[in-house]
This record gives structure tokens, sequence and C-alpha cells, in this order.
């Protein structure tokens, strides 16, 4: 989605959820708004999913528009796993379908977006065969990138690490907002593997190809200024006290 056309989109909101939508990105705002305080508590999950759903409402107590989806394993980071992905794919069918949702905010629950996919799973994957390997990670990384199905434009608020295909994940979607102490990069030749879900199409097309190669070749973790100053993300906040 353009920028143009996705501010067009805001304008026809409420207005609680245009400036929602202007701002998305106050981390510290969003970080407020995901409480349970300011959320609905008739969302599509239950906090011990691996995956919340949670709708804005206005004051009236009526939906805004904005539905917030937040990976929910703190303890871990946000590391992605298989039973998360399944998950994350029902959410994001689940939000496609309600047609009170005009934009999507992705972040993370605790101090972290996503460490990236999850040690014990990658580890298991050298104890398999390469063709088993091939259908198991597509299917992994399709699970996840299911969120480019959304019919609404999508902002991530990038909280904390984004890391891997934690980092992947976010370059999915339309729009990103990083603390400035966030840190993130797609670290997997660091770890003697090719980089996965989508890296290498995401990235290019964001920072350029040499910026690209730069951080896919040496596993470079960057905060949130110098993602900013890539490309890599569009707007940086201070992070939260």
């Amino acid at each position: 989605f353009g920028l143009l056309w996705i501010f067009q989109i805001a304008a026809m909101l409420p207005t609680r959820a245009a400036s929602l939508l202007r701002a998305a990105s106050h981390v510290s705002r969003i970080r407020t708004l995901v409480s349970l305080q300011h959320v609905s508590r008739r969302g599509f999950s239950t906090a011990s999913d691996s995956v919340l759903v949670r709708k804005d409402q206005d004051a009236s107590g009526k939906p805004s528009g904005v539905t917030i989806i937040s990976l929910n394993n703190p303890k871990a980071l946000n590391a992605l796993t298989i039973t998360m992905g399944e998950r994350f794919k029902e959410v994001i069918r689940e939000v496609s379908s309600d047609d009170t949702t005009r934009c999507v905010v992705l972040t993370g629950e605790g101090k972290a977006f996503s460490a990236g996919g999850d040690l014990d799973f990658l580890l298991e994957r050298g104890r398999s065969t390469p063709h088993s390997n091939s259908r198991t990670m597509r299917d992994f990384y399709e699970r996840f990138l299911f969120v480019r199905t959304l019919p609404v434009p999508v902002v991530t608020c990038i909280n904390g690490p984004a890391v891997g295909a934690g980092m992947c994940l976010a370059m999915a979607t339309d729009i990103r907002v990083a603390s400035k102490a966030a840190r993130m990069g797609v670290t997997f030749t660091g770890l003697g593997i090719h980089p996965g879900m989508a890296a290498t199409h995401f990235l290019p097309a964001l920072v350029g190809n040499q910026t690209a190669a730069r951080l896919m070749l040496t596993s470079e973790l960057v905060d949130g200024d110098e993602a900013l100053r890539m490309g890599l993300v569009t707007q940086t906040v201070e992070p939260d006290a």
C-alpha cells in the first residue's frame, strides 16, 4: 500500500482512530493502548494465547476501527514457533473477515517485538533431511507471511528486538515504527543458514541492494535511528520510560 492511500483510509476513520493511525506509532501510546484498560475484552483471544487480538474502542465503547495483534510469548522474547504461527494464521483470517477493522497494529508483548525463530526449532532442523527441512521451513514462513493477505493497512510497532524471522515479519507489513532503543537485523548468516522468510525479497526493496547485502552478509544489528536512516522504518520514538 502507498502511504498516501493509507492516510486517505485514515481520514475516513473516526477521529480517534485516524489520529492513532497517523501517530501509530508512538510506541508508548501503543503499549498503553494494548492494556486491558483501553481495549475491548470482547476480542478474538484470551491472555493465554500465543497471539493476542484486541480491538480499540472509542469513549462510547464502540470499535474505533483499529485492531491490535500482539505476539505473546514475552518470556522467550516472542520467539516464533509452529504453534504461534498456526494461531497467527487463524488470527489473520479472523481479522480479515471482521468488517469493523480498518487498520491493524502489529506489536509484541513485553520487551521485544520478536527475537526470531525458536532456537529449539532451528536446532531440530539439523537433525532432519534437506527435503523435509525445505517443506517444514516453507510451511513455517507461510504461516507468518500470511499477514500479507490482510485487506487493510498494517502498521508494525517495533517495541524492542526484531531479529531474523522476527524482522522479516515486520518487513512484510506496510509501515514500521521503532523505538530508538530497538535492535533490528537479519541474522541468518550468523547462524550459518540462508536468509529466509522472504528476507532477500523485502530487505532490498526497503533499503537498496548494497545495504541489504551488508545487513544479510554481516548479520549486523542496527538501532532505531540507523534503521530510520536506512529506510528500514519510517519513524522512531523514544523508548518507554
